[in-house]
């Protein structure tokens, strides 16, 4: 297979998971470990039969990757375990880098839909208060901070914005 096929397969197979992840996150609030799981192994297993000698490190290095740049969001309940696992199914089927470009395109499509979502319901105000006076907690008496409370009634689907990422890193190597 090219060069250009395997590129090929591998975004076809991940804009097809993603869309399927933001349907599930956007219908049940949930990325099902059935896909992200099948997702890495598939990913392990496509590195390894296309890339000689160097398949199951550049598999491995991605799932690494992604777990590095979504453990400490996942630990603050800020990212949910679906949608960290689903990065670990890209970084899979991909390398370091990519994975590390999706994260950081999902992270920025992500905190821009919440602004726009905090505004459209009218709570952007609110947020921004509590979000400073945690700042201030932080910098000003650090052992004394006060705690930011995520209102998890509130949580938003981060799946679609992982799928807008993935179409979008893969749009910017065609450029």
């Amino acid at each position: 297979m090219s060069a250009s096929g395997i590129i090929d397969l591998s975004a076809i197979v991940l804009i097809f998971a993603t869309l399927v992840a933001s349907y599930t996150d956007l219908r049940a609030g949930k990325i099902p470990n059935w896909l992200t799981f099948s997702m890495m192994a598939s990913g392990v297993f496509f590195q390894v039969l296309v890339s000689q000698g160097q398949g199951l490190q550049n598999a491995l290095a991605g799932i690494g990757t992604a777990l590095l740049l979504t453990g400490g969001l996942f630990l603050l309940r800020a990212l949910g375990a679906g949608d960290a696992k689903l990065l670990m199914g890209i970084g899979a089927w991909t390398q370091p880098s990519f994975v590390f470009d999706v994260a950081v395109v999902a992270l920025l499509l992500g905190g821009c839909g919440a602004v726009l979502s905090l505004l459209w319901r009218g709570k952007l105000f609110g947020f921004a208060v509590r979000l400073r006076i945690f700042l201030s907690s932080v910098s000003a008496h650090p052992l004394g901070r006060q705690r930011l409370e995520i209102d998890v009634t509130q949580k938003m689907p981060f799946g679609p914005f992982i799928a807008a990422a993935v179409v979008v890193v893969y749009g910017k190597s065609l450029w």
